[in-house]
């Protein structure tokens, strides 16, 4: 892996969190925040919800999202993957 994309510092941007690489070009690589269902066929109106934006895509972006969604599958509490 390159020092470019290596993982840098993560910190807290007006209530979400932003996850940054060491890369001044694309420096952001996954942001994760609470929102609010309004429309969506997989949750209820009104129910909260963790959503992930990539930044980044290719091979390491894919084994990010694979890790995330096996995680939530073997989650007994509750928690339903699905992408928008």
């Amino acid at each position: 892996m390159n020092k470019s994309n290596r993982l840098g510092q993560k910190k807290s941007e007006g209530g979400r969190f932003v996850l940054k690489r060491e890369d001044p070009f694309w420096p952001r690589a996954l942001e994760v925040w609470i929102e609010e269902a309004s429309g969506l066929e997989e949750i209820v109106d009104g129910e909260s919800y963790i959503y992930c934006l990539f930044h980044i895509w290719g091979e390491e972006a894919r084994s990010w999202m694979q890790q995330m969604e096996r995680e939530a599958r073997q989650d007994d509490g509750g928690i339903t993957w699905f992408e928008l």
